[in-house]
């Protein structure tokens, strides 16, 4: 049995992407995309293989794979043993490959583990991830304090800000949110955000920009992180030459008084 097109919308959630951008990210319209998610329609085969490269899953786990909420990502299922084998210590499967620094070059530079899009449901669920954060790309931050946590992570894709990394640095939970400024939360139900946040008992209310509000539970956030700093992919936008356009404005208004 298939649940590509469950797992599509399950893993699209995890990683805090909307249709909209997932869609853009694999070069197919919204609309497309809500029809796969809906089961009305089977992607094709190079289109399963993006879903798999973003997802960081095989095509075989994206499509026989049931990622449903109570289903870790990377579950490995256990091999049945024949009764008259000895017992044989097998080492689980890496992750991902090594791509950042050994681990005492990660150390003596101080630096911040960055999680890519890819690594998002890894990150929320794979209880081993802490363990081989230093095993991620990473890089230094010039305005690191000692004795505190920096995280790097991919610009949620339904943030107010354009597509880049954010830094943040890590807050206690539970911890007193006052609401008038934006945080970053790790929660088990939907993803990594970038919100404002209101503490509440029992959990923080997150205010949903555009939409009706709502609740994480304590049990639900994972970590809360402050931003402290932004990389953007693209370049800012140029400023207009208001100079060149006052000149070609009383250019116009010179003909049009001759007109008149």
């Amino acid at each position: 049995m298939s649940y590509v097109n469950e797992n599509i919308k399950t893993l699209r959630n995890r990683m805090g992407l909307t249709q909209e951008r997932l869609a853009e990210l694999i070069g197919i319209n919204r609309k497309a995309l809500g029809a796969y998610e809906e089961n009305r329609a089977t992607p094709p085969l190079d289109k399963l293989n993006r879903l798999a490269a973003l997802f960081g899953v095989t095509l075989d786990q994206l499509t026989q794979h049931r990622f449903a909420e109570d289903a870790p990502l990377f579950e490995e299922p256990v091999a049945e043993k024949p009764a008259e084998a000895p017992a044989v210590q097998v080492e689980k499967k890496r992750p991902f490959s090594r791509t950042g620094h050994p681990v005492a070059a990660f150390e003596a530079l101080q630096a911040i583990p960055y999680v890519t899009y890819k690594y998002f449901d890894k990150y929320i669920l794979d209880a081993d991830f802490q363990n081989r954060l230093n095993e991620l790309p990473a890089f230094g931050f010039p305005f690191r304090e000692e004795g505190r946590v920096y995280r790097a992570f991919d610009m949620p894709s339904d943030s107010y800000l354009e597509d880049g990394i954010i830094i943040g640095e890590q807050l206690p939970y539970p911890s007193v949110v006052k609401g008038n400024e934006r945080l970053l939360v790790v929660s088990l139900k939907k993803g990594i955000l970038l919100r404002k946040l209101e503490s509440t008992p029992g959990g923080l209310i997150v205010k949903n920009e555009g939409g009706e509000d709502f609740t994480l539970s304590d049990t639900d956030v994972r970590e809360l992180w402050k931003p402290v700093g932004f990389f953007s992919r693209g370049l800012p936008q140029g400023q207009p030459d208001l100079s060149a356009l006052s000149s070609q404005f009383n250019a116009l208004k010179t003909r049009f008084d001759a007109l008149v």
